[in-house]
C-alpha cells in the first residue's frame, strides 16, 4: 500500500507538470568507434580511436574521475557586472532572483525595456570556462547542505542524459523533414556526443563544438567524434559550411548570445536550418517554481522567454519557421531533480525506478526551427 501511494503521488506530480506522449519508437544503439587527439591554435580538436561496444539502449553517461577536473577553480566565482541589457541595451532592470547558494551570490534581473532576464553580475568568461570543466558543473551532488535547493550544477550529469538518445532520434526525424541526410550537421554544446552519434547513424556528416574539454574527451573516446573545444562566440566557424546547426538548450550559457547567433548564421548554407531549444521563463511551470526554477544557476547567463528569444533571433537575421513546446524523453530521476522534489526523488530511488525513461512534453522548453533570411 505504501509503495502504491508513493507511485500515485509521483504520477500525480508528473501529470500536473508534463503530458505523456505515446508516439515515440524504441531505438537500439549500434556502434563501434575509432579515435585520436590533437590541439592547435588554442582550440582542442578531439577525435579518438578504439572501439567500445555499448549495451542495448544507451543508459546514460558516466564520466570517470579522469575525465572530470577535480581541481578547484583557479579564480572561483570571479564575476563581472553588466552595464546594460545584452538584448535591448537598456540600463534599467528589476531584481528577479537575489540570493546566495552555498555562499555563492546568484542574482538575476529583468530588463524593463525588453523583458529579458539575465544574470548580473555573472561569471567572467574565464571563470565560466573553469566552471564548465569542473566537478561542480558535472556532478555537484544533492548531498550538500540544502540538498537539491543548493545545487550549483548538475547533481549527476549522467542521470540527465538517460533519455538523450531517444530524444535525439525524435528530433532527427523532425530535422530530416527540412534537411534530409546526407548533409553536414554541427551541434553546438555537443556534450558527451550522444546526439551526434545518433545523427551519424541517421546518415549525417557530423561535428561538435563544446566549451567543456571533459565532454569532448568523452565524445571522442566513446564515439570517435570530432569535437572542437571552444566558445561559439570566438570559434572561427567556416562560412556557409553546414546544412544543419543544432543547439539543445545551450544558448542561455553563451556569454555573448548575439555574437554567437551571428556566428551561427554565417556558417549556415543557403537553405540550411538552425534547430534549437530554449527555456521559457514565462511558462506556467517556471512561474510556479519561481526562484527554484532550474535555470537560475551560475552557468546560465540569460533566461529567455518566447518573445525575447524571437527578438534575439530577429536582430541576428533569423526567421523562426517552427515554434512549439518541446518534446523529449527524460528519466524519472531527472524530472524530479528539475522540479527540486527531494522527497519524491528519494522515494523513486527506493522503488528502483529513478532511471526509468518516459516521454514528456517539456512545458518550460521551446523547440524552434529557424532559417537565416540573408541566405534566402
Amino acid at each position: 500500500m505504501a509503495t502504491a501511494a508513493v507511485v500515485g503521488c509521483l504520477m500525480l506530480l508528473a501529470g500536473m507538470n508534463f503530458m505523456f506522449l505515446s508516439l515515440f519508437g524504441q531505438f537500439v544503439v549500434r556502434t563501434s568507434r575509432r579515435s585520436s587527439a590533437e590541439a592547435e591554435h588554442g582550440v582542442v580538436r578531439i577525435h579518438r580511436g578504439g572501439s567500445k561496444a555499448l549495451g542495448p539502449c544507451e543508459r546514460g553517461v558516466q564520466l570517470s574521475e579522469g575525465q572530470v577536473s577535480n581541481v578547484s577553480m583557479v579564480k572561483p566565482w570571479e564575476r563581472e557586472a553588466l552595464s546594460h541589457c545584452p538584448l535591448c541595451g537598456g540600463v534599467d532592470a528589476v531584481p528577479v532572483v537575489d540570493r546566495r547558494v552555498r555562499g555563492v551570490p546568484l542574482r538575476f534581473v529583468k530588463s524593463t525595456g525588453c523583458g529579458l532576464v539575465y544574470q548580473n553580475p555573472r561569471l567572467t568568461l574565464g571563470a565560466a570556462r573553469e566552471y564548465f570543466n569542473s566537478t561542480t558543473f558535472f556532478r555537484d551532488g544533492e548531498d550538500n547542505e540544502g540538498g537539491l535547493e543548493s545545487l550549483l550544477g548538475y547533481p549527476d550529469y549522467g542521470v540527465s542524459e538517460l533519455g538523450v538518445r531517444r530524444t535525439a532520434a525524435y528530433r532527427l526525424r523532425r530535422i530530416s523533414a527540412f534537411v534530409p541526410p546526407p548533409a553536414r550537421l554541427l551541434e553546438i554544446g555537443s556534450a558527451t556526443g550522444v546526439f551526434l552519434d545518433e545523427a551519424r547513424l541517421a546518415g549525417y556528416e557530423v561535428r561538435g563544438l563544446d566549451l567543456s574539454a571533459p565532454f569532448a574527451e568523452r565524445a571522442g573516446s566513446v564515439y570517435g567524434l570530432e569535437v572542437d573545444v571552444a566558445s561559439v562566440e570566438d570559434f572561427p566557424l567556416p562560412e556557409r559550411a553546414y546544412d544543419v546547426i543544432c543547439c539543445w538548450g545551450g544558448i542561455p550559457c553563451w556569454h555573448d548570445f548575439v555574437k554567437g547567433l551571428a556566428n551561427v548564421g554565417r556558417s549556415l548554407k543557403s537553405g540550411g536550418v538552425f534547430v534549437m531549444t530554449h527555456s521559457n521563463i514565462e511558462s506556467l511551470l517556471a512561474r510556479v517554481l519561481g526562484s527554484r526554477y532550474f535555470e537560475f544557476n551560475p552557468g546560465v547567463f540569460t533566461v529567455f522567454s518566447v518573445s525575447t528569444m524571437s527578438r534575439a533571433l530577429d536582430m541576428t537575421g533569423f526567421d523562426s519557421i517552427v515554434v512549439e513546446t518541446d518534446r523529449q524523453f527524460a528519466s524519472v530521476g531527472w524530472i524530479l531533480t528539475y522540479l527540486r522534489s527531494t522527497f519524491l526523488l528519494r522515494a523513486v530511488r527506493a522503488l528502483g525506478i529513478e532511471k526509468a525513461v518516459v516521454p514528456v512534453v517539456a512545458l518550460t522548453s521551446v523547440f524552434r526551427v529557424c532559417r537565416n533570411r540573408s541566405h534566402d
